[in-house]
């Protein structure tokens, strides 16, 4: 979709209210050492999120442009021409570094 909706705004909405959550917890008086190693490593596993977040949603956008994209060029073929579509990382570069059978 082109505009901006609810549910896109709330699943960056979750991760921002866990990292406020931990920060509020983390600036808590008397914490350990140890207490501190868990909040450094929540934070990291949050912007992991987050990351994984956008990394899933331009996929998405890529995926709609390129389908868009196939839709006209099997449009605009011949009647005696074909599209042959091969995944180059798991089919053909795979052949290059094969094991040898015994």
């Amino acid at each position: 979709h082109k505009e901006a909706c609810s549910q896109c705004e709330d699943s960056f909405q979750v991760i921002s209210d866990l990292k406020t959550l931990a920060e509020k917890a983390r600036e808590r008086e008397g914490i350990t050492d140890t207490e501190e190693e868990k909040f450094v490593e929540v934070d990291v596993e949050i912007d992991k999120c987050r990351q994984s977040l956008c990394e899933y949603r331009a996929h998405i956008v890529q995926k709609k442009v390129e389908a868009k994209f196939y839709r006209e060029e099997i449009q605009s073929l011949a009647t005696n021409e074909a599209v042959v579509i091969c995944d180059f990382k798991m089919k053909i570069n795979p052949l290059y570094h094969r094991e040898a059978m015994k």
